[in-house]
């Protein structure tokens, strides 16, 4: 059931005259926005009084409706314990009645009665024996979220804060020579730049630092996977605020407790500070109180490249890693192979990669730079723009048909990203990894059947 559907039958069928009484009221309805039950409908998802009604629900009832907004789905009654006192919460053998029903009060007083809450009551037939409390539904319009306020209501700006951060990121750069393949880690692996099994783009160092700081957060490692709701979550939470949005930690403390809640987590000072040591957040300390903020994805240096890129005579492109702009090095990384030499990055241009992502790079700086200053990227550039819009037919790719999934799996493993996806059942790699592929097929038990088309 949809939103739209939630409307109807709330309006046609569950809200008593009562309550559109008092949610006209609270919305600021004239008599002709009630007239009946049909007009009235039309208008409770307009934004009539909707600000002032939002406003004056209390600071934790607002970062709740945060809550049901991120969630986006229908809730039964149980989501609002992270709202509300239930009565006798370790009594396992009352009724959700008993359980819930100064729970309804304050939902029916607060929210419902306000105008900003859908909710319906499930048709008793379709579950049958179960109680009134069981069959209610509420869902958060997608039409008010607009009018929420600030998710972190109490923050401060500063003018040119000296703020301390930790860049996980270009320290592993700097140790990219020592890096190994390891969850998290930024290495190179048959010349790609990867973080982990992942290539190295903005999502990925944005996962990896969230990865790092569950870890953190969550201590045992078998405990680790419960940490992935929570970090998506937290990353929703910081998603809200900009990087001159400073917060103590305790104003955090109570979007933590609804968001998380009954999850075991560290004080949230601890988790504050676990986040600034994974490069999420930054802190500054102002009259002896430590302030927290969102670190921006990512660096903005006004660097130019003859700064951090050194063309050789031999045309070799070594990159500096101590000062290279992270959304430089994600761009040459899309058209280029990588490998290292006495702790130098060097950058060599990779045709199929760069055809792959001819589109979305073409007209990046960076990449217009290398092509004026490199022969080498020039070359590639020009081939490219020769062939764009010819259909090419390749004479080094093989093409496999692989029906089975685990085996396909294993395949595209073993290629490492050198190939193309073609349809469900048939991918293209170079030919140079034919004896790759044939290897992890007849490990597996499979057969190989070769097809030599006509010249």
């Amino acid at each position: 059931m949809d939103q739209q559907e939630m409307l109807q039958k709330m309006c046609n069928f569950y809200l008593s005259n009562t309550d559109i009484k008092a949610i006209a009221k609270n919305r600021g309805f004239s008599d002709i926005e009630t007239k009946n039950r049909q007009v009235f409908q039309n208008f409770f998802i307009s934004d009539i009084g909707l600000k002032k009604a939002i406003a004056s629900l209390t600071p934790k009832e607002q970062i709740f409706l945060h809550y049901l907004s991120y969630q986006g789905k229908r809730e039964d009654i149980s989501v609002f314990e992270r709202l509300y006192s239930v009565n006798n919460p370790g009594d396992f053998f009352q009724t959700s009645t008993q359980k819930y029903k100064d729970t309804f009060k304050q939902i029916q007083k607060n929210l419902i009665r306000k105008g900003v809450l859908l909710v319906f009551e499930k048709a008793k037939f379709l579950t049958p024996g179960s109680a009134k409390m069981d069959r209610l539904r509420f869902a958060f319009p997608d039409e008010f979220i607009p009018f929420l306020p600030p998710f972190i209501g109490d923050t401060v700006s500063f003018e040119n804060p000296d703020a301390q951060y930790i860049d996980i990121t270009r320290k592993m750069l700097k140790n990219l020579a020592d890096s190994k393949n390891e969850d998290d880690l930024i290495h190179l692996e048959h010349s790609e730049l990867k973080i982990g099994n992942n290539l190295f783009t903005l999502n990925n160092l944005n996962t990896m630092k969230f990865n790092i700081w569950g870890k953190k957060v969550f201590e045992s490692k078998k405990l680790y996977p419960m940490a992935r709701e929570f970090l998506d979550k937290c990353r929703h939470i910081f998603s809200q605020l900009n990087s001159n949005m400073w917060f103590l930690p305790q104003v955090l403390k109570q979007n933590i407790d609804i968001f998380c809640y009954k999850e075991k987590l560290p004080s949230v000072n601890k988790i504050c500070q676990y986040a600034y040591e994974s490069g999420i957040l930054k802190k500054f300390s102002y009259q002896n109180l430590t302030y927290y903020a969102v670190e921006k994805d990512m660096d903005d240096d006004d660097l130019v490249p003859d700064e951090f890129i050194e063309i050789e005579k031999d045309q070799s492109v070594i990159i500096n890693l101590n000062i290279i702009p992270c959304q430089d090095l994600i761009h040459i990384s899309k058209v280029s192979n990588f490998n290292l030499n006495h702790s130098h990055l060097i950058a060599t241009p990779n045709l199929i990669k760069a055809g792959q992502n001819w589109q979305n790079i073409s007209n990046q700086p960076i990449f217009a730079w290398l092509i004026e200053n490199s022969d080498s990227y020039q070359q590639m550039s020009q081939s490219i723009e020769k062939k764009r819009g010819q259909c090419i037919v390749h004479k080094n790719l093989c093409v496999a048909r692989i029906k089975d999934l685990s085996l396909r799996i294993k395949v595209e493993k073993a290629l490492f990203g050198n190939y193309k996806v073609l349809s469900e059942e048939y991918i293209a790699f170079p030919v140079k990894f034919r004896s790759d592929v044939e290897s992890v097929v007849n490990k597996s038990g499979f057969a190989v059947k070769k097809y030599l088309g006509k010249e």
